[in-house]
């Protein structure tokens, strides 16, 4: 979620065929939505969208994705299933008490996600595209511009060693 700036919907459709590792892009064309207890082709307005493979978390993909096909799922469950909200936000609330950081929700870490693309030199139009967000004004509800703090903060979180856990 914060290396990818996904949606939670997002994260449980993703499948290894809509990860490009030439391009180092995801193509989000899935999404579970959780109101309607359901997978969903085309979430947004119908239409596929595209977001960048930050390289800390496409070098931890590349790794996962040994011989796993097309159509299997990115993350999954406990029980190899696709991965519920309720599952993600547990896994999430235990890693953020072991880096000593403030304990976020799955959404949070869009948010996350902006203030890294920001912190690297990123502009509103990177950030927009980064959400996959349709317009620049989408982005200011995640706009924050933190201090030095959240500069600390990640410099005290690995996302290697941790991604695992999300999987397993």
């Amino acid at each position: 979620g914060a290396g990818a700036g996904l949606r939670y919907e997002a994260i449980a459709g993703l499948k290894w065929g809509s990860v490009d590792f030439e391009k180092d892009e995801i193509l989000i064309c899935a999404a579970y939505k959780r109101g309607m207890k359901r997978f969903e082709q085309f979430p947004k307005n119908g239409e596929q969208s595209r977001t960048v493979i930050l390289p800390d978390v496409g070098n931890y993909l590349i790794g996962l994705r040994a011989g796993q096909g097309d159509h299997d799922l990115v993350c999954r469950g406990p029980k190899g299933d696709w991965l519920r909200y309720e599952h993600f936000n547990v896994h999430l609330k235990k890693l953020c008490v072991e880096a000593g950081v403030k304990v976020v929700t799955p959404h949070e870490l869009r948010h996350s996600a902006t203030e890294f693309i920001y912190s690297a030199g990123g502009t509103d139009e990177d950030v927009s595209q980064f959400l996959t967000q349709r317009n620049q004004s989408s982005v200011k509800p995640y706009k924050h511009r933190t201090s030095t703090r959240l500069h600390d903060i990640a410099g005290r979180v690995t996302l290697l060693p941790k991604l695992h856990v999300l999987n397993s």
